[in-house]
């Protein structure tokens, strides 16, 4: 009698056990909203890679993941460098023959290189060399800066339009790259009276990689002083009123000692991973990026770069890593009944350019082959009444509209497909591997990339919808005999952007590097003229007829140089050979 009571005792303990861990692993309201509460929370002050928040941000998702079932053998930390921004060690220097000027009133550029330079100085105006059909103007003609330093406005010489024509030509990177391209050894900016009235320095902020030469700005009264006859209200004035050159050498020298140096620091992709009990190689991957804006401010992508303040990405993307730790939790909870592998990805640096997730397929465990799909979650806070949400990917393979359809008859949500594999989140850098990619988000809003996109603004029983719905289409690809049958839907790069390019070679380049010794190409599109040309993915472009490329600045400022149907030659180093290709644009 004992020992019946006990085995049912037994069975009883069994049954209420298994039947609390199905509870625990539901997707619950409850679970997301903690989530979401810690990782909005100002503590991280806005998740950005490489400060505190973010390690911080790493210990809670791998806490998750354990307190969830995952083993220590099954979670990882990816580790690799980004780039912060640029440091000034101080001890810079600056003079005009004997002339010492204090370094709070000179700043160097973000795009500067360090080092020193010594040599004459040579006014070129607004350091134009323009040649369009449109515009003409060359600050060089008249003068030779070969190993000179230039000194150059800042503007152009309408400031006052709206609509000035010198406009797409006035960037200081541009400028300093022309004259880095006409043999300046270093260059000097000043502002002119009517662009800066307040005269302020630039701050050394952004990730810029360095073109090469030193590059600063000088206050306005300070370089006054060491002008002889003249002022730099004068020579602008004179320029703006002719809109003609007037360039000419100066009657003394600058010594110039930059002391800088790019801060990289460590971030972490958390990876873990589900093996099927069936040993499958094929392994289906869910991820979100957990990485935010910081504080914002100037040099951030904040929609408010004048507010310093907490970027606390309730929305982007705090929902999308709620989302991917409670379906995590769920499926380990169903490990036993899973036909393929499962991988979950928590990203970092989506916001520099998707480089977590391009770092996770150049080096993952994984063989890339084996990734059969691959489901994003990138803003799923936001779902509106109507039940409304956006899924990118819907193209890229057969099966993914039908998979979506016949599961949505459950959820009946309002679903605006977008056949597109490229978009601006983590699932690019899957599709540029020919991955089946589903990107899932409940759309932008105007909180997006300010400090407003606050956690009391979610709909967290739409985030549990969502995560629900995305199980659901994980479990459904998993389940099929065979995987699904990759298709291109449109170019594995991206074919906008901020700037009017006219041409563009067809490829995607590597932001990771900052190496500074070329462009590396990450993907070359079918049928562009990259293709067409020979590049081939893994080169690394050095030259554009003739002209170095250090880094993605420099290939952006001679690439808007050309039209349509020019012929270039683009050199690149292939393993340890360089090569020169004859490109049809």
């Amino acid at each position: 009698m004992k020992k019946n009571n006990l085995l049912i005792l037994a069975a009883v303990v069994i049954f209420v056990v298994s039947c609390k861990v199905k509870e625990d692993a539901d997707i619950t309201s409850d679970e997301i909203y903690n989530h979401v509460k810690y990782l909005a929370s100002d503590e991280l002050k806005g998740r950005y890679p490489g400060t505190n928040g973010d390690s911080l941000t790493v210990d809670y998702i791998i806490s998750s993941l354990k307190k969830s079932g995952f083993k220590d053998k099954n979670i990882e930390k990816q580790e690799f460098e980004v780039v912060n921004g640029i440091k000034n060690l101080g001890d810079n220097l600056l003079s005009f023959d004997e002339n010492t000027i204090p370094d709070s009133l000179f700043a160097p550029f973000p795009f500067s290189e360090t080092g020193e330079i010594q040599g004459n100085l040579v006014f070129v105006g607004y350091g134009f060399q323009i040649n369009t059909k449109e515009l003409k103007w060359d600050d060089y003609t008249s003068v030779d800066v070969e190993n000179k330093i230039a000194v150059i406005l800042k503007g152009d010489p309408l400031p006052d339009s709206s609509n000035s024509v010198y406009s797409s030509h006035n960037s200081d990177i541009n400028k300093a790259l022309t004259a880095k391209d006409n043999g300046a050894i270093g260059v000097i900016f000043v502002s002119g009276s009517s662009f800066d009235n307040d005269d302020v320095l630039i701050e050394l902020k952004g990730n810029k990689s360095n073109i090469g030469i030193p590059v600063i700005q000088i206050k306005r009264e300070t370089f006054n002083t060491v002008l002889e006859n003249t002022t730099i209200n004068e020579l602008e004035e004179n320029i703006n009123n002719t809109l003609e050159p007037n360039s000419f050498e100066l009657a003394f020298s600058a010594n110039l000692k930059l002391n800088l140096e790019i801060d990289k620091r460590k971030t972490f992709n958390v990876i873990a991973t589900i093996n099927a009990a069936n040993f499958s190689k094929e392994t289906i991957v869910l991820g979100a990026h957990y990485d935010h804006l910081g504080m914002g401010g100037e040099g951030s992508s904040s929609r408010k770069r004048d507010t310093v303040a907490v970027h606390n990405g309730a929305d982007d993307n705090a929902s999308g890593v709620a989302g991917v730790l409670e379906i995590a939790e769920k499926l380990i909870a169903q490990k036993d009944e899973l036909k393929r592998n499962f991988v979950f990805v928590f990203f970092s640096a989506e916001e520099m350019g998707l480089l977590g997730s391009k770092y996770f397929v150049e080096n993952t465990s994984v063989e890339v082959s084996d990734i059969i799909a691959m489901v994003n979650l990138d803003m799923i806070g936001r779902m509106k009444a109507d039940s409304s949400i956006q899924i990118g990917g819907t193209g890229t393979s057969l099966e993914t509209k039908d998979i979506l359809n016949d599961i949505n008859a459950d959820f009946h949500f309002k679903i605006a497909m977008s056949d597109a594999g490229y978009g601006p989140s983590d699932h690019a850098s899957f599709y540029a591997k020919d991955i089946p990619v589903f990107f899932i988000s409940s759309g932008a809003h105007p909180d997006y990339h300010t400090p407003d996109d606050d956690l009391e603004l979610l709909n967290i029983d739409g985030i549990k919808m969502i995560a629900n719905f995305a199980s659901e289409i994980l479990f459904s690809i998993s389940e099929k005999e065979n995987k699904l049958t990759f298709q291109e839907a449109g170019p594995k790069t991206n074919s906008g952007g901020g700037r009017n390019y006219k041409v563009t070679l067809g490829i995607m380049p590597d932001f990771t590097s900052t190496e500074n010794k070329g462009l590396g190409v990450d993907f070359v599109s079918p049928g562009r003229p990259a293709e067409n040309g020979g590049v081939k993915k893994g080169d690394l472009i050095i030259a554009i007829d003739g002209k170095p490329i250090k880094n993605i600045y420099e290939y952006m400022y001679r690439m808007e140089k050309y039209n349509v149907g020019d012929r270039i030659t683009v050199t690149v180093k292939r393993g340890e050979k360089e090569e020169v290709l004859l490109i049809q644009l």
